[in-house]
């Protein structure tokens, strides 16, 4: 194992194990129930960070990364198919060479940064090693900021504030997929007063999909004429759904799974948000706790406790009804958003 881990995906395969993801590798690791470790899986060779000098990077280094998955930017999320076969590995952004930033020398931020192909690595729970990749596309910059005109982001935000971050299977080929901008409620808007673009659930197809892990998009953003990237279609606007409900927007909704069938023979779409511990640091590195009142905010020192009328960022657990029926999702047509807290 790495000295250093963020778990950020989790599943049950069909013979109990336990299989988690990890951002920093990006790794993916095995476990039994009882916690005893079992494996590390086999991460294909451009995933893994490097350096100008193509040397590996550590998770903990402060050396630019210019090859394979930027940092903090590996598996956010995991799903693994109804037989348990096969894993499906989200990065979270572009590999760092994968993108356009023409003009730029070597000093630049890296290229993943401009881009908008991410990654899903597909793994064999037998063999415990890549058998496959394909290209989820992010929304375009430009639908991004058309939503927050005031507010725009960045061209180099494309491949590090929008990102994605969990994923569920339906089936063997299709999953649903979490992908967010960087707004909303949380340590670093504790007000939740900055315009939110992008909290959205997309139904894709890996059917059909080129495999392209031996293709390199090193420098570019557009995909050559013969790679197929997943097929995408937008299954729930959560954002929408929150401010209807008149609801906070959490910045990161990284959690996703479908839960149990409700007596009406519908089924619970659950999101859950990371709230970051709800601390925060200043440049040195000395960390605070972060307290709010939804109107002001104040940095506290770690543990001291929250002046009177505020409170720490809380995580949110949110849920929505959805129909399964075959190969047919859909969201129920009446109680949409059946609780948030």
């Amino acid at each position: 194992m790495g000295i250093s881990f963020d778990p950020e995906g989790f599943v049950v395969g069909r013979n109990g194990h336990f299989y988690v993801s990890d951002e920093y590798g990006p790794s993916i690791y095995e476990f039994l129930p009882d916690g005893v470790f079992v494996r590390e899986f086999t991460q294909p060779a451009n995933v893994l960070p490097r350096d100008a000098n193509r040397s590996n990077v550590s998770s903990l280094s402060s050396v630019i990364v210019t090859h394979g998955r930027q940092r903090n930017r590996g598996f956010e999320g995991l799903a693994i198919n109804p037989d348990g076969s096969r894993l499906f590995a989200l990065l979270q952004d572009p590999l760092a060479e994968e993108g356009s930033n023409a003009g730029c020398d070597n000093t630049c931020t890296p290229p993943g940064r401009f881009g908008r192909n991410a990654r899903i690595v597909v793994f064999s729970t037998v063999t415990g090693k890549s058998i496959a990749q394909y290209i989820y596309q992010l929304e375009s910059l430009t639908t991004v900021n058309a939503r927050v005109p005031m507010n725009v982001f960045n061209p180099n935000a494309q491949g590090t504030s929008i990102g994605l971050s969990a994923m569920t299977a339906l089936n063997d080929h299709e999953f649903l997929v979490a992908e967010r901008d960087n707004r909303g409620f949380g340590v670093d808007n504790p007000t939740g007063s900055t315009p939110v673009s992008t909290k959205r659930i997309y139904r894709i197809d890996v059917k059909g999909a080129t495999d392209v892990s031996r293709v390199s998009l090193a420098e570019t953003s557009t995909l050559p004429t013969d790679v197929v990237p997943v097929t995408k279609s937008l299954f729930l606007d959560v954002l929408a759904e929150l401010e209807q409900a008149g609801s906070m927007v959490p910045e990161k909704i990284e959690g996703l799974t479908i839960g149990p069938r409700l007596a009406d023979g519908s089924y619970e779409l659950l999101l859950a948000s990371d709230n970051d511990f709800s601390v925060t640091q200043n440049n040195s590195g000395t960390q605070f706790d972060v307290c709010t009142n939804r109107e002001t905010s104040r940095q506290v020192a770690i543990d001291a406790g929250c002046p009177p009328g505020m409170s720490l960022i809380p995580t949110f657990l949110i849920s929505f009804k959805i129909k399964l029926s075959g190969n047919d999702v859909t969201l129920s047509a009446t109680e949409r958003t059946r609780s948030i807290r």
